[in-house]
């Protein structure tokens, strides 16, 4: 009994858009063992003909490009519009209720981490952070405003001192560090007044900004393959620092389908430059599936 399998692939260059998750389509059938019951040409998936565990498998490959693939380095700002209460001598870190902007793909910057940014890559990044307190009062004060990685490392801090009774305190910090990806970056505050303060949100109020890794370029490029049109089984990414080379990704899994399943693959790309090709005439863009072991 021959094993249940069949391929699908891609012999026509296909246009895929910049930050779009893309159904990769395919126009030949390589081979199939099931006498038609597996692929499907026209609908760009396999059919699972029996139920049981199934290797899949996915290959593309990106064309090289005539202009430049880097992206720019992902940078997000947070903002409190909101006053926030700072009690006398006590670490406070910062709450922020505003997103200005997040350029990272997905606002994954500031979606990941309540009130800090998250690194979306290795390397190194710019981090800046800024604290109004509103002062009043009799007394004189100090402030500060400092930068903490991960919740409890400090990796940047400054103070500001001022002598006059009632004055406000405004600071501003700035860091330059490396994080690795999924690193957090949360801003924190102290003010030494001998009284309880609140935040100034009108004048600038508090800020927490990143960019980086500044020393990323290249166009981020996933392969998925999908289930039934609706379920990620399996994802791959590959990051090309360079400028005009091609990008190749493979991606594989073992699953469970039951008969009637379809899988399919798709591809992702974010770059500066859209759309860019697929390069069927180098390497081979496939949707691959075997019978591993019937249920």
């Amino acid at each position: 009994m021959a094993i249940e399998m069949a391929r699908l692939t891609q012999t026509i260059a296909q246009s895929v858009p910049s930050v779009s998750d893309t159904l990769v389509q395919f126009d030949s059938l390589a081979f199939d063992t099931t006498s038609g019951r597996m692929p499907s040409v026209a609908n760009n998936n396999l059919l699972c003909s029996t139920s049981g565990a199934y290797l899949v498998t996915g290959s593309i490959r990106f064309a090289p490009q005539n202009n430049n693939l880097n992206i720019s380095s992902a940078g997000a700002r947070i903002r409190n519009t909101n006053a926030q209460g700072i009690a006398n001598a006590t670490d406070t870190q910062m709450v922020f209720n505003v997103a200005d902007m997040d350029q990272s793909v997905s606002n994954q910057m500031t979606s990941f981490g309540a009130n800090a940014l998250t690194a979306v890559h290795n390397g190194v990044h710019v981090i800046t952070g800024h604290i109004r307190y509103q002062g009043g009062g009799a007394g004189a004060g100090g402030w500060y405003a400092g930068i903490r990685l991960n919740g409890s490392i400090v990796i940047g801090g400054a103070n500001s001192v001022t002598s006059a009774a009632g004055g406000f305190g405004e600071v501003s910090v700035a860091h330059v560090v490396y994080l690795n990806q999924f690193d957090t970056v949360q801003l924190w505050g102290w003010q030494g007044t001998g009284f309880g303060q609140n935040t100034e949100p009108g004048f600038g109020g508090v800020t927490l900004a990143m960019v980086g890794p500044l020393n990323f370029g290249g166009s981020e490029r996933y392969l998925s393959i999908w289930k039934n049109g609706s379920t990620s089984l399996r994802q791959a990414e590959s990051n090309n620092v360079v400028f005009i080379q091609p990008g190749a990704i493979n991606v594989a899994t073992i699953c469970q389908l039951n008969q009637g399943d379809t899988v399919d693959l798709r591809c992702f790309h974010h770059s500066d430059t859209t759309p860019i090709s697929t390069d069927p005439g180098f390497g081979d863009i496939h949707l691959s599936m075997a019978l591993l072991s019937p249920a």
